[in-house]
């Protein structure tokens, strides 16, 4: 049995699983957080221990110091899109995000993983990766991570490497290892947040993820990841 999770980096791996994967995909701490790559392994590293305990604003999202990661899609808005701040979100936030990680532990455990991230940047301050590229050891140490949190090696990392002509995601000699694939993903100017919909449909049917809803000009890929 496949399972299929959101490593972040945005929100779009999320968005394109529910829009073609409904039935099929697990919920992921990850899906509504931006989240930069050494953030992504703090959180691996403790399964989230430390979500929800402190929180600053920056400009209309929700900032923690602790993992260096946004909330940016974890509490309610105005209709201005003004970010409501209560006391029951906040609680809901650390139970909710700890509980979603502890159940990809428990999913993943017991199914063939693939896990996607998206990209390497984000617009997140400080991150480390804003102007730069993963080499094999930050690559190695998600991959060292995850074998021991799941206990095998029965598990792939897909990156949806986005290409930038200013920006290069991995060093060259990146991905020496059997469990990582990279994907390239043309940005197209004016794509919108949701990304190319023909792209994430495709993606899918060459996981053997046949999606729910294929579009009608998307085309199969032969062969596996």
């Amino acid at each position: 049995m496949i399972s299929i999770f959101s490593l972040g980096g945005t929100c779009e791996p999320a968005l394109a699983m529910d829009r073609y994967l409904t039935a099929k995909r697990a919920n992921s701490a990850f899906d509504w957080l931006v989240t930069p790559y050494r953030s992504l392994l703090a959180v691996l590293h403790d399964d989230g221990e430390q979500f929800g305990i402190d929180f600053r604003f920056i400009g209309d999202t929700v900032f923690s110091e602790r993992y260096r990661l946004h909330y940016h899609h974890e509490f309610e808005r105005t209709t201005r899109d003004e970010i409501t701040f209560s006391t029951r979100q906040i609680a809901g936030l650390r139970d909710k995000l700890i509980y979603k990680r502890r159940e990809m532990l428990r999913i993943a455990r017991d199914t063939t993983a693939i896990f996607l991230r998206v990209g390497v940047a984000t617009d997140v301050p400080e991150d480390r990766h804003g102007n730069g590229a993963l080499d094999r050891y930050d690559v190695g140490e998600l991959i060292s991570t995850s074998r021991r949190k799941l206990g095998h090696n029965d598990f792939r990392v897909l990156f949806i490497e986005r290409h930038w002509p200013d920006r290069q995601e991995f060093v060259a000699d990146a991905p020496g290892l059997h469990e990582v694939r990279r994907r390239p993903y043309q940005q197209v100017p004016g794509m919108g947040y949701a990304g190319d919909a023909e792209f994430w449909a495709e993606l899918f049917q060459s996981l053997d993820l046949q999606p729910d809803a294929v579009l009608a000009n998307a085309t199969t890929l032969n062969g596996h990841i």
